[in-house]
């Protein structure tokens, strides 16, 4: 029943005109950030990131990313319905991202691409279809499995429905791994909290747990750094653009290289900042000091 209507939601979505759901998107968003009992954890969130600016400021980065988690949300519904032409007119591919990948089928090499919670970031899974006539390598694209197995097979399905591979993380290290061996591509998330199982870094000034898998993955297999993400130009229309990153190919060198990479990213662009996921708690773990404390034991503190 779940699948049924979410499936009903996501044509309706495809069908609705998109000045509408704009519309839509700023009522719910705005509702979102004024009800939400995590509005007062945005807002300290902004707070230390960014103390030099004004509270008008953080309000409005605040609100705008809640209306652009709803237009995320939106356009996730409604991604499995709409037709190729559609999504030639609404995303794109930066010189950059072009640049990159020219250069790569010239000289194939193993490349693990971590990317973050910025709006629309579900519209990567079209990068193949995107880079046509050009080839594309294989990518795969580890993410976190739904609960519902129907929900989640079908999620899957969309997906790929334009040449990325979805792999639930649970199994994807084995995958990850053989894929990067071949010289190919593997993407992940790296912008959520990753508990007493991450390395302790700084973000934005204030101690986090940062996932140790694309560092991981790099030392293994001595594959290229970059980040990748959604530059939102527009209610759903996005470029995807790809930064190269340095680092010293150690695991917790490239944990690093991505957090410095990404928070200077959020210092210096005020939409891709106002394109964050601020509504998840990425500072968790110091209101969890037992899960800190876990964290400290098994990777030896602070890195960087």
């Amino acid at each position: 029943m779940q699948l049924f209507f979410t499936k009903l939601l996501g044509r309706a979505c495809a069908l609705c005109p998109e000045r509408l759901l704009g519309c839509f998107s700023n009522v719910l968003g705005t509702l979102l950030y004024l009800l939400i009992p995590r509005r007062g954890i945005m807002l300290h969130s902004l707070a230390c990131a960014f103390p030099e600016k004004s509270d008008a400021w953080r309000k409005n980065i605040a609100r705008t990313s809640c209306i652009r988690l709803i237009e995320t949300g939106l356009l996730s519904l409604a991604m499995p319905f709409l037709t190729e032409d559609r999504v030639r007119r609404m995303a794109g591919l930066t010189s950059g991202t072009r640049t990159f990948f020219a250069e790569y089928n010239k000289s194939p090499r193993p490349v693990v691409l971590g990317t973050v919670h910025l709006a629309c970031w579900e519209g990567l899974t079209w990068l193949p279809f995107l880079l046509r006539p050009d080839p594309s390598p294989e990518l795969l694209t580890i993410y976190r499995a739904l609960r519902n197995p129907g929900m989640d097979n079908w999620l899957r399905q969309t997906r790929e429905r334009f040449g990325v591979r979805l792999m639930a993380r649970n199994r994807g290290l084995h995958a990850a791994l053989h894929t990067l061996h071949r010289n190919q591509v593997v993407t992940l998330l790296f912008d959520q909290s990753a508990g007493s199982h991450g390395y302790l870094t700084r973000f934005l000034g204030r101690e986090c747990s940062t996932t140790p898998l694309p560092g991981m993955l790099v030392e293994k297999s001595g594959a290229s750094v970059g980040l990748i993400y959604a530059r939102r130009l527009a209610f759903w229309r996005f470029e995807i653009d790809l930064k190269a990153v340095a680092s010293n190919g150690t695991s917790q060198g490239v944990t690093l290289a991505l957090n410095r990479e990404f928070e200077r990213m959020l210092r210096t662009d005020e939409n891709l900042c106002a394109s964050w996921l601020w509504l998840h708690q990425r500072w968790r773990i110091l209101d969890r000091p037992e899960e800190k404390r876990k964290l400290e034991a098994k990777r030896g503190g602070l890195i960087g």
